[in-house]
């Protein structure tokens, strides 16, 4: 089961954490006492810990306060076709291509984690 994340823009680390109540999953990815400091990599790195794959940080640049952005990760074009391409060389010769169904289960188990 996933750990729901808030999708909604941060101040810090500390900001995410505490919001999103993952003090223990800091603690085992940052150790005690941890400190915030490349707030977009250590988000980027609990959200990965927790398998949450699908989901994206960015910094807002024209923001002084609550400049990080988590949200549902955005796949550009070319990052589709390359899913479709490799799902599909996967399959064997004369099989039929991209069943909607079990293309949209092999991205949950590939990408979404």
């Amino acid at each position: 089961m996933k750990i729901k994340i808030k999708l909604d823009n941060y101040n810090s680390t500390h900001g995410f954490v505490a919001r999103n109540e993952l003090e223990k999953q800091a603690t085992e990815c940052f150790g005690i006492d941890w400190t915030a400091e490349d707030d977009v990599s250590q988000i980027e790195v609990l959200l990965s810990h927790i398998g949450r794959n699908d989901l994206s940080v960015d910094i807002i640049d024209w923001m002084d306060e609550n400049d990080i952005i988590v949200r549902e990760r955005l796949y550009n074009f070319s990052e589709v076709k390359d899913i479709i391409v490799d799902f599909n060389g996967r399959k064997g010769y004369g099989e039929a291509y991209l069943d909607d169904k079990e293309l949209n289960d092999w991205i949950d188990k590939n990408i979404n984690n």
